[in-house]
């Protein structure tokens, strides 16, 4: 993975053993010379997210060039280093003062030594790998051998947070790839929560302003809801508001005893407050934005319960599979 000297960006060069991908811009235009393409940056725990599906995958890397070794064991190993056919590759597409990813430690030690490449190996990269041995079939459909055990028993750390984060514990042995998707499905519905935060948190810095209400423990769904109470005070449409948002609540979690799953999501005094002060938001709260959001984040959640229950499917039936599996190896 090939990063310009003295920056600390997510490198947009991979190669690795017989391969190399460079990160692709998700808004960059087609272009026929793959340096002039910008990089994209990618967090370490997102970085699952965009191998989860072959055209995502489509968007953050591409295929430089490939070869085939008959056997790979001698294409780089550390008694005799890395043969020509390798070593032209990669002298090929480095660039000056950037450094390589690479999928294993030893790769990192033989590169080093033998062409003075500087290389990376960390979570960062190992996530990166993990993604492309996933979509190894797309990505170098050329490449016929089947993963090791070991490579298939590997799971990336970025989607393990995700599904406990929703409870749910799974074996690395377990994932397939209606699991990964629904997965994936989960993450955009967090991410689209993530950037609402920043403008339901300013908009509700007004309830304490205006209306002395305290919002900064509130979830982003009951904060919008507050701001469509101020900008539609009416009777109905509060009572609607309030009955859908709770639903969902109480829908999104369970299992937790969360004080927004209540059966009142606001106590009467916060209630009266933001009824009685509606009028003193005008300037404040945008009316239209508010609804827009509302409706995203009620959106997002309807689609977080579904794509939970699927999740949870689909995670039962892997797991009979592969407790099924474990037994059969026992017996044998």
């Amino acid at each position: 993975m090939d990063s310009p000297a003295g920056t600390d960006d997510p490198p947009p060069f991979a190669a690795s053993g017989h391969y190399s991908l460079r990160s692709r811009d998700r808004r960059a235009p087609p272009s026929t010379n793959p340096r002039k393409r910008p990089r994209i940056s990618i967090e370490n725990d997102d970085i699952w997210q965009n191998f989860a599906m072959e055209y995502r995958a489509k968007f953050v890397v591409w295929r430089l060039a490939f070869q085939v070794f008959t056997d790979k064991s001698l294409a780089i190993n550390c008694d005799t280093g890395v043969d020509d056919q390798l070593n032209l590759m990669i002298t090929k597409y480095h660039r000056k003062g950037g450094k390589i990813a690479v999928g294993k430690p030893e790769y990192k030690t033989i590169i080093e030594a033998n062409l003075g490449i500087s290389c990376l190996y960390d979570e960062f990269v190992m996530e990166v790998m993990w993604g492309l041995t996933n979509l190894m079939h797309s990505l170098v459909p050329e490449e016929n051998c089947q993963l090791s055990k070991e490579d298939r028993l590997q799971m990336s750390q970025g989607l393990k947070m995700l599904l406990n984060r929703y409870g749910f514990d799974v074996k690395p042995g377990m994932v397939n790839k209606r699991i990964l998707e629904a997965a994936s499905d989960l993450y955009d519905c967090d991410d689209c929560e993530k950037k609402n935060n920043w403008s339901l948190r300013r908009a509700g810095r007004n309830l304490m302003d205006i209306s002395s209400i305290n919002s900064e423990d509130w979830g982003l769904l009951k904060l919008s809801t507050a701001l469509m109470i101020v900008c539609y005070p009416e009777e109905k449409i509060i009572a609607c508001l309030l009955k859908h948002s709770t639903d969902l609540l109480i829908a999104s979690y369970p299992r937790r005893e969360v004080i927004e799953c209540s059966q009142e999501m606001f106590s009467p005094d916060v209630l009266s407050k933001l009824v009685t002060d509606a009028p003193k938001y005008g300037i404040w709260i945008k009316k239209r934005t508010s609804k827009r959001i509302h409706e995203e984040m009620v959106f997002l959640y309807q689609q977080r319960i579904e794509k939970r229950k699927l999740l949870a499917t689909l995670i039962g039936e892997a797991t009979k599979v592969y407790e099924a599996e474990q037994e059969e190896l026992l017996t044998n």
